[in-house]
């Protein structure tokens, strides 16, 4: 079983709030952001929020998450109907893990101002990540609803929708976004996916080999055509694939997965222990490199060590249901 990486468009607000402010002053310390709120805390102009909306968009582009909570706390003290706040106090939860938390902060700033695209986007993007992916596609579409050109509202929509096997819907998704952004490498590296899981492994290359064309330092893409390129037997062009995406992340657990997977049909069992004990050790929950390790220590008559790997993917599978 091969391992592809699925790639969700995360930076939804970094991408439209740069838009609109192109922030490029320096960060300042919390304790200074703070003495400056309190100083100006009876003034809720436009004026006013949109200072504070760079000052919370220079934090998040430094990713002080901690730092943007803490300032997005005392922002909703002094203003509780400016949304502005809650939505970044939304972001800096969704950034350390707090997921919950984050979607009742996107919540709140939908109640305070419905139309807020950014709001429904993130919140649809948060509500992904816990695995709700109808709920995020209705969050989606009300974004698209808003703002027919919101490129990112579509192709993490297709993300929602491949997550539920709804490829054809992913790539009409995807079509979109890539039809109002060509540079859309997300967009790409999705479509592919999504063609790969409906057998088109050819066409699946070719949309990597665009995403590739378009950013050539990430890993997730060479693992995703190497995996293309495997299902079409060409473990050689694979093994290259895996190679450069190994290159650009030593960790990468899945690209030493998938190559073991390539050397192991191409017969290169030594190569293939190597790359699954590798996985192994980067992950020693992965049950799938145990099971696969021990059929090629099978084949090379390495029979107690088989026995061994091989009750530890059950005993890893058991313990994963």
């Amino acid at each position: 079983m091969k391992k592809d990486k699925n790639k969700s468009n995360n930076a939804v607000v970094t991408k439209t709030i740069n838009a609109i402010t192109r922030v490029s002053s320096q960060i300042k310390t919390t304790e200074k952001i703070l003495t400056r709120i309190k100083k100006h805390s009876e003034d809720d102009s436009d004026e006013q929020k949109e200072n504070w909306e760079k000052v919370f968009n220079d934090l998040y582009n430094q990713q002080e998450w901690n730092k943007l909570l803490t300032l997005s706390n005392n922002c909703i003290d002094l203003f509780p109907r400016w949304g502005i706040c809650y939505l970044y106090r939304g972001l800096a939860k969704a950034k350390l893990m707090d997921y919950d938390g984050a979607i009742e902060d996107f919540t709140m700033t939908i109640e305070i101002d419905n139309e807020d695209v950014i709001a429904y986007c993130n919140r649809g993007e948060t509500k992904g990540r816990l695995g709700k992916y109808r709920e995020a596609i209705r969050d989606f579409d009300k974004a698209i609803k808003l703002d027919s050109q919101f490129t990112t509202a579509y192709c993490n929509r297709g993300v929602a929708k491949n997550n539920l096997g709804d490829y054809e819907g992913a790539i009409d998704d995807f079509n979109k976004a890539i039809e109002l952004d060509r540079q859309d490498i997300d967009a790409y590296c999705n479509r592919g996916l999504a063609k790969s899981k409906l057998g088109n492994y050819r066409e699946a290359i070719s949309d990597f080999d665009k995403a590739i064309e378009l950013d050539r330092e990430d890993a997730n893409t060479y693992i995703n055509r190497g995996c293309a390129k495997s299902d079409l037997e060409d473990y050689e062009g694979a093994i290259n694939d895996y190679n450069k995406a190994i290159e650009l992340d030593s960790q990468d657990v899945d690209a030493f997965y998938n190559r073991g997977l390539s050397k192991h049909s191409l017969g290169d069992y030594k190569g293939a222990i190597d790359d699954y004990t590798k996985a192994i050790e980067l992950n020693n929950n992965d049950a799938d490199a145990y099971y696969n390790r021990g059929l090629v220590k099978k084949a090379l008559g390495d029979f107690e060590g088989a026995e061994k790997d091989n009750l530890t993917a059950e005993k890893l599978e058991n313990e994963q249901k």
